[in-house]
């Protein structure tokens, strides 16, 4: 009968464990993109969103027309 109840302990405190490292992990986020060039845009296609800018309001000419 103990070695029932030890056993019930191990296993609900395995089980919290596993849930309290896994959420703590995902609250911390991806971390921010490192970009090397002057000028970057992440635009969600669905929605519109901007997801990440750089250099936003700077003016440059476009790369390419073609």
């Amino acid at each position: 009968m103990i070695r029932k109840s030890v056993n019930k302990v191990i296993v609900i405190t395995l089980i919290i464990a596993l849930f309290t490292g896994v959420t703590g992990a995902w609250a911390a986020g991806p971390p921010a993109p490192e970009v090397t060039s002057p000028i970057a845009l992440l635009m969600d296609v669905a929605t519109g969103d901007v997801i990440y800018a750089k250099g936003e309001n700077e003016k440059w000419a476009p790369a390419s027309l073609t």
